[in-house]
């Protein structure tokens, strides 16, 4: 996941609620912990309802996996509405999207092999908001 940043020239009460918003993300260091996982190269006309059920669980033989989908983000254009072919899925627990990340990954949907990895977290510094 990523957050995009602006300068804040106007207001300088925007800033500081702003830095204070996003202040629970600065100084992070293991990327390995975050609970979301991103799959790229999904086809433009999946759901969000759909990508929700396809990854908390799925059987391949005698293995299984299973895992507590929190929410899918299924990111789009924002003139035309369609899907730009990846989503962010969230997980109850970092172990869940870890095990997704080997479990989907290099997999199929609708005849299109995706990609899956962990969303990296953001880490941001109080120097983005000098003015």
């Amino acid at each position: 996941m990523a957050i995009h940043c602006q300068k804040f020239s106007a207001d300088p009460s925007s800033a500081k609620k702003f830095r204070a918003s996003i202040q629970h993300l600065q100084g992070c260091k293991d990327n390995n912990m975050s609970t979301r996982i991103i799959v790229k190269n999904l086809p433009h006309n999946i759901t969000a309802s759909r990508l929700k059920s396809h990854f908390s669980s799925s059987q391949s033989g005698n293995a299984h996996f299973s895992g507590s989908v929190t929410d899918a983000k299924l990111v789009t254009d924002s003139k035309s509405g369609k899907s730009r072919g990846f989503a962010f899925i969230g997980y109850r627990t970092n172990e869940e999207a870890q095990k997704a990340v080997e479990w989907y990954n290099g997999t199929f949907v609708d005849m299109r092999k995706v990609s899956v990895e962990l969303a990296k977290l953001v880490c941001l510094s109080q120097k983005l908001f000098c003015g």
